[in-house]
């Protein structure tokens, strides 16, 4: 008869999720995992399978968790644009805050890695989960003729998806609050 299990499963996800946000995907080695979330190899064998199904795992939570609380405020009421500006500059008082780090995706895509496997579809996930947030407010920006409406918005969506992954990856090396609020006014510039 099997061992019932003795960890909550979503307590040693969380902490997985930590793990790799900390070391990215590919330095973040089963020893560091174990030691993470403070279970066995074997229980983590047991209970997630393979690094890379973890990872998928770990990105599902934190596309939720992005959804839920990071992008909340796009869907915001309110001017498009002005939501867009505060959210962009928001998303920069956090990365220099001297807590603030850059994103799990950028520091798991930006990793080492010959092969991303299953772990590569998470990545893809929670960038289309961006896109599709900054798009819902461009559709609305074109409806208050904002924007005109022969703009592509999943171009421009997946443009400033970029935009937003460019500045955690400027942020990690330097965290300079001037020159990421001048890059953010260039790409809001694209609107006009």
């Amino acid at each position: 008869m099997a061992r019932p299990r003795e960890f909550d499963r979503d307590t040693v996800l969380e902490k997985a999720m930590t793990a790799f946000w900390d070391h990215g995907f590919e330095s973040t080695s089963l020893a560091v995992l174990v030691e993470h979330m403070g279970i066995s190899r074997a229980s983590l064998y047991d209970t997630f399978g393979s690094k890379d199904e973890l990872f998928v795992e770990a990105m599902a939570r934190y596309n939720e968790m992005m959804h839920e609380r990071f992008l909340a405020p796009l869907r915001a009421p309110g001017d498009p644009r002005e939501i867009l500006q505060s959210f962009l500059y928001g998303m920069v008082d956090q990365l220099c805050a001297p807590e603030g780090h850059t994103c799990l995706v950028i520091k798991a895509a930006t990793s080492p890695c010959k092969d991303r496997g299953q772990a590569g579809e998470g990545l893809v996930q929670c960038m289309k989960t961006v896109d599709d947030a900054f798009h819902a407010l461009f559709v609305r920006a074109r409806d208050a003729g904002q924007i005109e409406s022969s703009r592509n918005l999943r171009s421009l969506s997946r443009f400033f998806t970029s935009v937003m992954h460019g500045l955690n990856v400027r942020a990690g090396v330097q965290a300079d609050r001037r020159i990421l609020r001048e890059l953010i006014r260039e790409a809001l510039s694209t609107l006009d």
